[in-house]
């Protein structure tokens, strides 16, 4: 069983988004107040899940960031989407597992 800490403001949706590949699994929480979220990926080790990074929306946006998820456990790459607020655009963040 996994656990993770309580957001500090608004109502997070821990596991709005989930993807897993490999031996890694990337998960969105998406805050609903302020609509600004997080996004966490784990790696297995064993029969235990072990945190590897952290992510926080890094413009601090209305955007809904962590709405939607991707991971590739054998090249070590991720993709975090943005859906955007209103007549706000969205955005996409790529990376590497580090």
């Amino acid at each position: 069983m996994l656990k993770t800490a309580n957001p500090t403001s608004g109502t997070t949706r821990f596991g709005r988004s989930v993807s897993i590949s490999g031996n890694y699994v990337i998960i969105g929480a998406e805050n609903t107040s302020p609509e600004i979220g997080k996004v966490q990926i784990l790696v297995r080790i064993g029969s235990f899940w072990q945190s590897v990074q952290k992510f926080n929306d890094q413009f601090q946006t209305p955007s809904f960031f962590g709405n939607s998820v991707a991971i590739d456990g054998n090249n070590k790459r991720f993709l975090i989407g943005a859906q955007g607020e209103a007549s706000e655009m969205g955005k996409a963040v790529f990376g590497k597992v580090n």
